[in-house]
């Protein structure tokens, strides 16, 4: 069982594009189930897995990108390239790599046939870049809690009350 690695350095916009949404437009469709505004724009922020795939018979260093257990696209050869050995080893650790995606998709009417209707699509992923996206020393395997950043946090327990004193 693998469990979810939120990858660093997310900054809060999707920038990074992903390629061949084209090929997944029903995974990516599927996506936005019966909340989907067929005469409108549609977008969704979902968490997004980064899956190397070693065994892909054009790049031996390509990146699926799935999200709700369906592939929506891969990252670009280029990035691909950079990010694979970083994903595989914490792939290799147990872990699955996620960042958040922006889904954005619309009906619109085809070119060629104005009374068809074509499904369009953009994926894009926050990615940092690829020293970024790993701490220098991993979480550990048991079950814990990452503390948020910054200078005041709140400790609430149950049992007995925790008292901290600044110096």
């Amino acid at each position: 069982m693998t469990r979810t690695f939120d990858l660093w350095g997310q900054r809060g916009w999707c920038a990074q594009e992903v390629a061949g949404e084209s090929h997944y437009a029903k995974n990516i469709r599927a996506l936005f189930g019966r909340a989907f505004d067929p005469d409108g724009d549609n977008e969704l922020t979902v968490p997004a897995q980064l899956i190397p795939e070693p065994t892909n018979r054009y790049d031996p260093h390509a990146v699926k990108v799935h999200c709700s257990g369906k592939q929506v696209g891969h990252l670009p050869k280029e990035q691909a390239r950079e990010f694979s050995p970083v994903l595989t080893a914490l792939i290799d650790q147990g872990w699955t790599p996620q960042v958040q995606a922006r889904v954005w998709a619309q009906e619109r009417e085809d070119w060629d046939d104005p009374r068809k209707r074509t499904f369009f699509a953009s994926v894009r992923i926050d990615l940092a870049e690829p020293h970024m996206i790993v701490p220098t020393n991993m979480p550990p395997s048991e079950l814990h809690t990452v503390l948020p950043a910054g200078r005041f946090i709140q400790v609430t327990a149950r049992r007995s009350t925790c008292r901290t004193s600044r110096p």
